[in-house]
Parts: C-alpha cells; sequence; structure tokens
C-alpha cells in the first residue's frame, strides 16, 4: 500500500486538534483558534509537525521512485 500523500505541518496540526476536540467547535471558529493558536506556537513546538511532514514526504518520494 502507498503512503498517504504528505501534507503540511499546520495541517498535521490541524488533523492532532481535532481528533482531541471533536465537536466541540464549529468548524469556522475551530479553524479560526486552531490558526491563531498555530501562530502564536513557538518554533520548538512547530519542530514536531515539521518533522513528522519531512519523514511524510521521503517516505513518499522514497516510494514514489
Amino acid at each position: 500500500m502507498a503512503p498517504p500523500v504528505p501534507i503540511s505541518p499546520y495541517l498535521l496540526y490541524i488533523k492532532d486538534l481535532r481528533v482531541n476536540s471533536i465537536g466541540s467547535m464549529q468548524s469556522k471558529s475551530f479553524l479560526a483558534e486552531a490558526g491563531k493558536a498555530w501562530r502564536q506556537m513557538g518554533a520548538e513546538e512547530k519542530q514536531r509537525y515539521t518533522d513528522r511532514a519531512l519523514l511524510m514526504k521521503k517516505e513518499y518520494e522514497e516510494y514514489k521512485h
């Protein structure tokens, strides 16, 4: 089975938030709050999502070739 198409670090963050907050907010307000939190997040916190995104990209590229 092919690995999933890689997504951005921000989208990985959104995906994690959605799993942890099922049904607690409307979509529009959820995304507004998530975007605000992402912009305020430090580089160290964002790094875990960046690392995951790079790993996904590498796995996808290896599979493609």
